[in-house]
C-alpha cells in the first residue's frame, strides 16, 4: 500500500518515524550537516521508508547527492 506524500506534515511524520529524530519543519530546510544526530543510518532508513510509501524506487544515485531532506522529498516524489 502505498501513502501519498502531499502535504509537509506527512513528510515530516515520515521523517520522524523512519528516524526516530525530533525534527520540525524547518529541519526540512536545512543541510544535513545542521541536523543534530543525522547519520547515514538514517538516510537509508528515510530511502527505505519512502520506497514503501510512495511504491516507487528511489534513485540512491541523486539522493547521495541532495543536501536537505526537502531535495530527497523531490527526488523521491518526481514524477
Amino acid at each position: 500500500m502505498t501513502t501519498p506524500l502531499t502535504t509537509p506534515e506527512d513528510y515530516l511524520a515520515l521523517l520522524r518515524e523512519a528516524t526516530g529524530l525530533d525534527l520540525d519543519e524547518a529541519s526540512v530546510h536545512r543541510d544535513f550537516d545542521a541536523l543534530a544526530g543525522w547519520d547515514s543510518l538514517h538516510l537509508l532508513k528515510l530511502v527505505s521508508s519512502l520506497e514503501r510509501a510512495t511504491g516507487r524506487r528511489v534513485p540512491v544515485g541523486q539522493v547521495l547527492q541532495a543536501r536537505t531532506l526537502d531535495e530527497i522529498r523531490a527526488i523521491a516524489t518526481a514524477a
